[in-house]
């Protein structure tokens, strides 16, 4: 379509904003409903990027707040050479990225139905933060992201798969932290991630299992503390951490199994301690642990199974609490054994 036919107020400011070379600031705050000045077609957007007629965009690429964008946004095997930014914007229908390349992709704050963006490739960093929300799923399998995926204080809010990271390779970070939430299930398995896995501060209410990280490589640490809650399994096995395993003040609810860590490889110390709480089993069958494993102080209630586990240096089980749980340690070698009766325990 071509450009003169966008004749909506805010899509001519659009226009002549990106002759500019500038952003279009609408407004700071996400809009709850459409009008004519804050309305632009999704199909506007997708001219831009790809270039069109007079209009090139600058090399910071295409940035617009508070929009509300109307129409699919559908860039599908497209090649993108700049970024995108929409901040602040509501999106009526799906994003469609599918086989995408971009530059970097900058969601934040914006609310949208669902994301299918398999196998998506992203220069830079891609930004699902600070109040993100989408009410359906978000599948980002076999991505590659060369920055930081952020998804810092976001909202995930469908029921069955929430997010879909299954073997996404990320060159820095991934960021599901401070008040983050997801209602489904966030899959990330065999994901390889070469800086931190961080989850701390956030909140996965679905069952029975809620994160699903088998076979995941991590080149830093993996952190499910610091008030992380989870009412579904954690599913760790298999999983390649080259840092350390940090559960410290971490609320694992589930039942039977509420951590699951068989054949797991921890490169520095597995951290469970600390206001550690486990209604279901921690299951470390295998678990290779290259510094330590401290669970001082965890609360269990049904207990530890970590046959044939092997610990380099110290096992620390002091004041661990609970009632009548089971204790399983056959095969496990660990370099010292150190040991406080706690309530319930030995």
């Amino acid at each position: 379509m071509p450009l003169k036919d966008y004749d909506k107020p805010a899509e001519k400011a659009l226009i002549a904003f990106c002759r500019a070379g500038l952003g279009l600031q609408i407004s700071n705050v996400r809009p709850t409903k459409g009008n004519d000045e804050n309305t632009i077609r999704a199909g506007l957007i997708r001219e831009l990027l790809l270039g069109t007629e007079d209009c090139k965009l600058p090399a910071q690429g295409l940035h617009i707040w508070g929009a509300w964008i109307d129409e699919h946004l559908s860039l599908t095997g497209e090649a993108v050479p700049v970024p995108l930014g929409l901040l602040n914007c509501t999106l009526k229908k799906d994003v469609i990225l599918q086989d995408c390349t971009l530059s970097g992709l900058y969601l934040t704050g914006t609310r949208l139905p669902a994301m299918l963006a398999q196998r998506l490739r992203c220069s830079s960093s891609l930004h699902l933060r600070d109040g993100f929300e989408a009410s359906g799923p978000v599948d980002l399998g076999g991505a590659k992201i060369a920055g930081d995926l952020d998804c810092n204080g976001d909202k995930f809010l469908a029921k069955d798969v929430a997010l879909r990271f299954d073997t996404i390779t990320v060159g820095a970070s991934m960021l599901l932290r401070n008040d983050f939430e997801a209602k489904g299930k966030v899959d990330r398995s065999g994901a390889n991630i070469t800086g931190q896995l961080d989850c701390a501060r956030s909140k996965f209410t679905t069952k029975p299992v809620a994160l699903h990280c088998d076979t995941i490589t991590v080149g830093a640490n993996v952190c499910l503390s610091d008030g992380f809650a989870v009412q579904g399994e954690v599913n760790l096995a298999g999983a390649k951490i080259g840092g350390q395993l940090a559960c410290r003040d971490g609320k694992f609810w589930a039942e039977p199994e509420a951590l699951t860590c068989y054949a797991t490889t921890v490169g520095v110390d597995a951290v469970l301690s600390g206001g550690f709480e486990a209604r279901g089993k921690v299951k470390l069958t295998r678990a290779e642990i290259a510094g330590n494993l401290d669970m001082s102080g965890a609360k269990l209630a049904k207990g530890l199974i970590a046959s044939g586990m092997r610990v380099r240096d110290g096992f620390f089980w002091r004041g661990v609490q609970g009632d009548g749980i089971t204790v399983e340690l056959i095969d496990v070698q660990v370099g010292t054994l150190m040991i406080r009766r706690g309530r319930g325990i030995l």
